[in-house]
């Protein structure tokens, strides 16, 4: 149904608020972080998207969900108190890409911990995802999106 591939990844660095609530609202938290991105004229120093997912949406509220909106942005940049630094660590990663718009990420979600993992061999090294955007909702339509969903691996 879906390629994943198995990626050594480098450290990657956020600039970064957090959000609570469901994950399909994160859209609000990064209008936040846009603003917070404008009024400090960081867009310059900034490399990409991401956001992390720390927790299982089926086994915790949507209400309770911890998970950060960023952007990507290279090791010098000093940020503002307001917007958070958070790491991802370099190791390696089962990456699934995924074309087309969000409402398919449950589905991918379901197949890269379920059927992947299963036939893999394979495990998580923790319940965080990395979602990698590769493009926007303002630069494309809905069935051109890029998204890439990482997963850290224990090692084998």
């Amino acid at each position: 149904m879906y390629t994943v591939t198995l990626e050594d990844k480098p450290v990657m660095r956020l600039a970064a608020i957090e959000h609570r609530g469901a994950y399909s609202e994160i859209s609000q938290t990064y209008e936040k972080l846009m603003v917070l991105m404008s009024s400090r004229n960081l867009w310059p120093r900034v490399i990409g998207a991401a956001a992390l997912y720390y927790d299982d949406p089926s086994k915790v509220a949507a209400a309770e969900l911890r998970s950060h909106a960023g952007f990507v942005v290279g090791p010098d940049l000093s940020l503002p108190d307001d917007i958070k630094e958070v790491v991802v660590p370099a190791g390696e990663y089962a990456v699934l890409m995924l074309e087309g718009p969000y409402t398919g990420l449950l589905v991918a979600y379901d197949y890269l911990y379920g059927d992947w993992m299963q036939t893999s061999g394979r495990e998580a090294a923790s319940n965080t995802s990395i979602e990698v955007y590769l493009n926007t909702p303002k630069e494309v339509a809905p069935r051109d999106l890029r998204t890439e969903v990482w997963v850290p691996l224990k090692p084998t």
